[in-house]
């Protein structure tokens, strides 16, 4: 038996069951929904090649490859392993779906189970030696569990009243589960999926409701005597999901799910609601099913993302002002989804869910972060080999994780080592603690817009160099972190974000500094005027020490990260890669500066050392702006005479005060003009889509750059922006120029 993975389809089926028979609806679900639910292609894999790093010997590091394998294969005995925990079945048909840790010997885990047509609440208890089934009333469907002590514990989702689903939600008093009334918005389905308690009378679910091909987002708060609608704002058109939530405090609480193709983060003040901007890493679906929390700044989201292939995982990471994608591996062939998230420490950060080429395939997945990198935790199937999944996830404390699912009936399993002297505990790791209760929100539902970033123009930064003698003047602009402006807890305003269209691709935030609009280049021509389209005669003379900078030396061993502003940056295993071998280096020895731009000089050393293009010295200089003496000479002019980059026409240098033929190296390069040098370098064949459709709005077949941006994006080195936009006149962030090189060198 298989259940959806997204919430509305979980309202489907319950509203389903008034018009078909449940044994016959769950025996032919997993040829019918889910079949739906993931209706991504499964293509070949690239073949591989040999990229100019890889030719030297170099691995690319390994921020979306899996470094361990699901396995089948019972753990020892004794030692820190996931562990299968047998579970009892009450039904035919039984699924664990969340679950929730008070302490050491008081888990619980809730779902479903069914005998023939009909559906029953299930919730499990672990005493610290066995599971349990404790009597839950009510028929329909539990998802999530929460609960702050040993006689205060809540778990909610739906059940249908005949036409529709209805929101439910039961309450675990120290003795016995009882229905506790909720409200529901409209007529139509309603129906909550994730709850969090913060006291005895202030506890949060969220959901959804409406018509399956709208929902829209759904909060609702417990004061210690009702559950109450709360207005909750939606994004965009089509379907709002609202799929778990989580608080740091009364007035920092955080929910989080989808909306439409993209990603969704709300967050309560102690007054409303308001929409965060999160980033969006694929082009047809991002869904965050899982949210946990450290601190305030130390919030983490899971889930899976595609790009019209098999779903990927997906992390996300508040750091008090901004949400970023961090790299995440994923299983060795098809589908990899994250379906819960749990915190032991600030360090020791779990996510489970599934993977498998099929749905018939999906088997248990674990990943773990150590403060530093998400990593593969192999995690046994249980009784049944395939077609299990992991949903919830748990944490009493480090070293004691838990996380339920189901293989046709439900399944439990346990990280921890079974050797070591553990002393249960009913003392609860928190306390209910009442608090006051919020005051009421005054607020109605509405769509929250995103303000745009604010772009500053600042002067054009000093060239970098990797020859400390030669060395220019830094750049001069700040990094992001030293002016970022946290969202001030009442505020609706959502601050700008990183929010990437795609691994590759990542809009300006606030602290971008962008190309003064009187120094825009016009587009680089593909081809140079006739004065410069014959570069001088080569010399073999070798580059003068007093006038070039030596190149950097790229070496295949890692080295520390010097940077200290590239910590939870989306891009940090590009920079740092590069960095290493000597590719590119910061604006001092400390600071990166990833949100700052880079010139079309700095981009041409990145370019020629990146991949491994033959350095060129002409007998005299082919452009009037680069002379011998500039840090960049020998890139430029290696680049040059590789057909690899290009100066710009007489006008543009009149325009510009150069004398033609200029290369005007010290303007800020732009996304266009650096995706065609990258396509260029890497020497991949032309490609244009099939019937010529363009696959980006503001890039069409007319544009200088449209064969490079579609070679680069079907190759997987570029994406663009959530609104299907690729912006190829605005000027490239630092980051982005790392992550594009970087995919440009290690993709064949």
């Amino acid at each position: 038996m298989r259940f959806p993975r997204s919430h509305n389809l979980i309202l489907l089926i319950l509203a389903l069951l008034t018009a078909f028979s449940l044994q016959s609806l769950l025996a032919n679900w997993q040829h019918t929904t889910l079949a739906s639910a993931s209706p991504y292609s499964h293509g070949p894999a690239e073949s591989e090649g040999g990229s100019p790093l890889r030719q030297q010997g170099i691995s690319a590091p390994p921020p979306a490859t899996p470094t361990a394998a699901p396995t089948t294969t019972p753990p020892p005995a004794c030692g820190l392993f996931w562990r299968y925990v047998p579970s009892p079945n009450p039904g035919s048909y039984d699924i664990s779906y969340g679950v929730a840790a008070i302490a050491t010997n008081d888990v619980w885990a809730v779902g479903f189970y069914a005998n023939g047509s009909v559906g029953h609440t299930l919730a499990m208890h672990w005493d610290g030696s066995a599971w349990s089934v404790v009597s839950t009333p009510g028929t329909g469907f539990l998802s999530r569990v929460a609960g702050i002590t040993t006689s205060d514990v809540w778990a909610v989702s739906n059940y249908s009243n005949g036409s529709h689903s209805q929101t439910l939600t039961e309450h675990w008093n120290g003795s016995s589960w009882s229905i506790v009334p909720s409200p529901n918005q409209g007529s139509g389905n309603n129906g909550l999926a994730g709850v969090v308690v913060v006291a005895a009378n202030d506890v949060w679910s969220v959901g959804s409701y409406g018509p399956l091909t709208d929902t829209q987002t759904l909060t609702e708060h417990w004061d210690g005597n009702i559950w109450s609608i709360v207005p909750s704002p939606n994004l965009g058109s089509g379907n709002n999901n609202l799929n778990e939530v989580k608080a740091v405090a009364a007035n920092d609480v955080w929910a989080v799910g989808s909306a439409g193709p993209q990603s969704l983060t709300e967050h309560w003040s102690g007054s409303s609601w308001s929409i965060v901007a999160s980033p969006n890493v694929g082009s047809s679906v991002n869904i965050l099913q899982a949210v946990t929390v450290v601190a305030a700044n130390d919030v983490w989201a899971v889930g899976d993302y595609a790009n019209g292939g098999p779903m990927q995982t997906l992390v996300e990471h508040w750091n008090g002002s901004v949400w970023s994608v961090i790299p995440s591996p994923n299983g060795p062939a098809g589908d990899s989804v994250l379906h819960g998230v749990a915190a032991a420490a600030a360090n020791d950060i779990w996510a489970n869910g599934y993977t498998g080429a099929t749905v018939a395939d999906w088997v248990p997945f674990s990943e773990h972060w150590n403060g530093s990198v998400w990593s593969i935790v192999p995690i046994p199937n249980g009784p049944v080999a395939h077609n299990s999944t992991s949903w919830g996830t748990a944490a009493v404390g480090v070293n004691d994780i838990w996380t339920v699912g189901d293989d046709s009936h439900t399944m439990t399993q346990h990280y921890s080592d079974p050797c070591s002297t553990v002393t249960p505990t009913a003392t609860p790791t928190r306390t209910s603690t009442p608090t006051s209760t919020p005051a009421p929100p005054t607020n109605t539902p509405t769509d929250t817009p995103l303000p745009s970033a604010t772009n500053t123009p600042t002067s054009t930064p000093a060239p970098l160099t990797n020859t400390p003698t030669s060395t220019p003047a830094g750049v001069t602009n700040t990094p992001p972190a030293a002016t970022s402006t946290p969202m001030p807890a009442t505020s609706t305003a959502v601050p700008p974000t990183q929010t990437p269209g795609g691994p590759t691709a990542t809009p300006l935030p606030a602290t971008n500094t962008p190309m003064p609009a009187t120094s825009t280049p016009m587009p680089m021509t593909s081809t140079p005027s006739a004065a410069t389209s014959t570069p001088m005669l080569a010399t073999s003379t070798p580059v003068s020490a007093t006038n070039t900078p030596a190149p950097a030396t790229i070496t295949p061993t890692d080295c520390p990260n010097p940077f200290v502003d590239i910590q939870g940056n989306i891009f940090y295993g590009a920079i740092h890669y590069l960095n290493c071998h000597g590719v590119i280096n910061g604006i001092d020895a400390a600071h990166y500066s990833p949100g700052g731009t880079s010139t079309r000089g700095q981009f041409a050393k990145v370019v020629i050392l990146g991949f491994g293009t033959p350095f060129y010295t002409p007998s005299s200089p082919d452009f009037s702006d680069v002379p011998a003496s500039y840090f960049a000479y020998l890139y430029i002019e290696s680049g040059f005479h590789a057909g690899i980059l290009s100066g710009f026409d007489s006008n543009s240098c009149i325009t510009h005060g150069a004398t033609f033929p200029c290369y005007l190296p010290n303007l800020a390069i732009t996304r266009g003009q650096l995706t065609k040098l990258v396509v260029n370098a890497a020497h991949y064949p032309s490609f244009t889509p099939t019937g010529g459709q363009p696959s980006f709005t503001d890039v069409l077949p007319a544009n200088v750059f449209f064969v490079s941006i579609e070679t680069a994006h079907y190759k997987g080195v570029i994406n663009g922006y959530p609104d299907r936009s690729f912006r190829p006149n605005q000027s490239i962030r630092r980051d982005e120029m790392a992550q594009i090189v970087y995919k440009g060198v290690t993709t064949p």
